[in-house]
């Protein structure tokens, strides 16, 4: 049996890697192929919540919300504050507040949809846990990417099939490290990218969470 060149099928071996090379950086020079661009960010005032630290279990009960739409998207951002336990056992005797968040998202036009979902918990100004209820997270048209809990936290959710909805909820902790004289404040931000057709962008709704010690 012949034995080919090697010079020759290495030459058309390198020749089948960099024309095709080639031919893409020229589309995408000439505008044929479009890079992906930096998202549209749409910042939205923050939601601002504030109550005193109690001396006991309280149910709060409040409901700080709001909601965003235009031709393209409705949004709806809702954050339940539930129970506040005051020296919680399980939590080596801290005091701790429960809190859920709920995310609604609908986009319109032929060709839009979401791309992702993303909420993160700031920084407290104290030092305090953020730890989420995994038994109490609920999503449609959404996968788990990532998540983190501790001094901060995230989730990180993707669009399933390029959908034009998605629901997301989950539950949190919010553990307080400090007497009841101490304030703590954090920022709970809510993201949501879209393709409204013919470009990116992002919606940034936050929240102000505080909660006022004694000596405060």
């Amino acid at each position: 049996m012949e034995i080919p060149n090697f010079k020759s099928w290495k030459t058309a071996f390198l020749l089948s890697i960099i024309v095709p090379v080639s031919l893409l950086a020229t589309f995408k020079l000439t505008g044929i192929i479009k890079e992906p661009l930096a998202p549209e960010t749409i910042q939205l005032s923050p939601v601002r919540w504030e109550f005193p630290r109690p001396d006991g279990d309280v149910h709060i009960g409040d409901t700080p919300n709001t909601s965003y739409a235009d031709a393209e998207c409705l949004m709806t951002f809702i954050t339940t504050i539930g129970v506040y336990m005051k020296n919680n056992p399980a939590y080596d005797g801290n005091d701790v507040l429960t809190a859920k968040i709920e995310i609604n998202a609908t986009v319109m036009g032929q060709n839009a949809y979401i791309e992702n979902v993303y909420v993160v918990v700031q920084n407290d100004n104290e030092k305090s846990l953020i730890d989420w209820v995994f038994g109490y997270i609920s999503m449609e048209s959404l996968s788990l990417k990532s998540y983190s809990y501790g001094k901060t936290a995230h989730i990180s959710l993707a669009s399933i099939n390029y959908s034009k909805e998605c629901y997301f909820s989950a539950t949190l902790q919010w553990s307080l490290l400090t007497p009841n004289s101490q304030t703590h404040q954090r920022e709970l931000i809510c993201e949501i990218t879209y393709y409204n057709g013919s470009a990116y962008k992002k919606l940034i709704q936050p929240f102000d969470l505080k909660l006022t010690g004694k000596g405060s």
